[in-house]
């Protein structure tokens, strides 16, 4: 339902339009909260301070912190990893209701509470909750392989071209069997999505060629792991910053100084 909702949101046309509020009914989830968050994150990829997808800290650590800023917990972020991302359902349903009811978004919470009084109905809590930590630690695991070990901008937004800094920013991954291809929903082409967000994900393979032959012409790289690769590389990037010194100059991941940032 997640990945479902995601491309409606992202969607244009009547039939999308009609279909948006099957991210409250089917995902419990805002349309509205995910489409402030989810534009910037698409607009200002991996920028500090503005992407929401960055302010993971003190829970996990992308870059060295200042001392003021650390935690103990960042030495075992490597160990720990799948916790807090086995979070993120919670957290952006609890997001949600505060957008809705802070907007005062009537239709939006209509259909958050006849998602939660359909499921209560149907499942007892003790296979709600488990599925809530499942869906987001698999959700967490997907999105956040493509970004987080990638190159980070600390000066703000718009200092690189658009195209640029979305290849720089991102990484796709292989699909080693089928099951791993339909878990991904279409986020393991994750360049050509953020490149082209309203194509339909059936096209991304023959997308995907193109843009790698633009990335050589252009002398940029196009990066691509396999889909255990990729978890590596994001597992050992946590590991080097657990081991890493404190910078006295590590920024804040939140930054008010940035109008763009979506209010709840």
């Amino acid at each position: 339902a997640g990945w479902i909702a995601h491309d409606y949101t992202h969607g244009r046309g009547k039939w999308c339009s009609f279909m948006r509020g099957f991210g409250e009914l089917c995902g419990g989830m805002s349309t509205t909260w995910w489409s402030d968050k989810h534009n910037l994150h698409h607009a200002l990829t991996n920028v500090v301070g503005i992407d929401e997808d960055l302010m993971v800290d003190p829970a996990l650590y992308l870059w060295q912190p200042a001392p003021e800023n650390d935690s103990w917990l960042r030495k075992i972020q490597h160990w720990y990893w799948a916790l807090p991302y086995s979070a993120l359902f919670a957290i952006w349903r609890i997001d949600s209701f505060k957008v809705v009811l802070n907007r005062k978004l009537n239709g939006e919470l209509f259909r958050l509470l006849a998602h939660y009084a359909i499921w209560s109905m149907l499942f007892p809590l003790k296979v709600f909750l488990p599925a809530i930590i499942l869906s987001g630690l698999l959700t967490a695991t997907i999105v956040t392989v493509s970004h987080i070990s990638e190159d980070l901008f600390f000066d703000g937004p718009h200092k690189v071209d658009y195209v640029e800094a979305q290849l720089r920013s991102t990484r796709d991954f292989k699909c080693s069997n089928p099951v791993f291809e339909y878990l991904s929903g279409g986020m393991n082409y994750q360049i050509e999505h953020h490149l082209f967000p309203i194509m339909p994900r059936y096209k991304y393979p023959a997308l995907q060629k193109v843009l790698m032959q633009f990335a050589k012409e252009h002398n940029i790289e196009y990066r691509l792991d396999g889909d255990w690769q990729v978890l590596r590389r994001t597992i050992n990037n946590l590991a080097d910053i657990a081991k890493a010194p404190t910078d006295p100059k590590g920024p804040l991941s939140r930054d008010d100084s940035y109008p763009t940032l979506p209010a709840l």
